[in-house]
């Protein structure tokens, strides 16, 4: 399992995982589950942001 999911800690834990979620908080519900290697970074997992088309300033 180590070659799919490689920890960043190799001695110690060569196979980690991380599981991120996204939960919309007016409905209370998961909106996207993802698990991915330990080595990615938390910011390669963040949803996209809203765009404000439509709205003038």
């Amino acid at each position: 399992m180590k070659e799919a999911f490689p920890g960043r800690f190799s001695t110690v834990s060569p196979a980690a995982v991380e599981l991120h979620t996204a939960l919309d908080l007016l409905t209370n519900n998961l909106v996207r589950v993802q698990l991915t290697e330990d080595t990615r970074s938390e910011r390669d997992c963040l949803p996209p942001l809203p765009t404000r088309s439509g709205l003038s300033l």
